[in-house]
């Protein structure tokens, strides 16, 4: 299993946010053309997908963005998750971010 803390600027990679719908809609991701399958809908919605193309996923945490990309990879997809998700690599206000001392 492949995994980054980096989005690409690259049209060719499809970046699926694996969040519900609602928290995916009241705090987008901040990345440019990405799409929100939730988890629970992926494998019914594999066809939305360029299998061609590579896909990273996302979600808040990492964990459910880790178990889409073993779906994708599973189903014959160059796929890696976005490690720590958007509140580790993206969240100013996560303790992950907060200098130490």
């Amino acid at each position: 299993m492949k995994h980054t803390i980096h989005i690409p600027d690259d049209a060719q990679v499809q970046v699926i946010d694996v969040r519900g719908k609602p928290l995916a809609e009241a705090f987008p991701a901040p990345f440019s053309q990405v799409t929100n399958i939730p988890f629970p809908l992926l494998r019914s919605q594999l066809a939305q997908l360029d299998p061609s193309r590579p896909v990273i996923t996302l979600c808040a945490f990492g964990k459910m963005s880790y178990f889409a990309a073993r779906v994708l990879q599973q189903h014959g997809f160059d796929v890696a998750s976005f490690s720590g998700g958007l509140k580790a690599n993206v969240d100013p206000r996560s303790p992950a971010k907060l200098p130490t001392p």
